[in-house]
C-alpha cells in the first residue's frame, strides 16, 4: 500500500469514527473538518472503501445496533452441567 493510499484510508477511518460517534453532525461539516473539498468527494471515497453511501451505511449501523452483536458473548451462553 502506498503512503498516499494509506493516508486516504486513515482519513476514511476518521470519517467513519466521526459519523458513528456523532450521527447528528452533517456530512458536509465532517467532510470540511477532515479536509475533503466537497461532499461529492466524501461520497466517492466512502463508496470506494465501504461499498455503499454514507446514508446506507448509517442505516445498516443503526439496524446492527438494534439487533445486537452477530456472535453472542460466550460468557453468557448457558451450558448445562450434568452430574452423573
Amino acid at each position: 500500500m502506498s503512503p498516499k493510499v494509506f493516508a486516504r484510508f486513515l482519513r476514511f477511518e476518521a470519517l467513519l469514527t466521526s459519523l458513528l460517534q456523532e450521527p447528528a453532525t452533517s456530512l458536509a461539516e465532517v467532510s470540511s473538518h477532515l479536509g475533503y473539498p466537497d461532499q461529492a468527494h466524501v461520497i466517492h471515497e466512502f463508496k470506494t472503501w465501504a461499498g455503499c453511501t454514507p446514508a446506507a451505511f448509517l442505516v445498516r449501523a443503526k439496524q446492527r445496533e438494534i439487533r445486537g452483536p452477530i456472535v453472542p458473548d460466550p460468557r453468557y451462553v448457558f451450558v448445562p452441567l450434568y452430574i452423573i
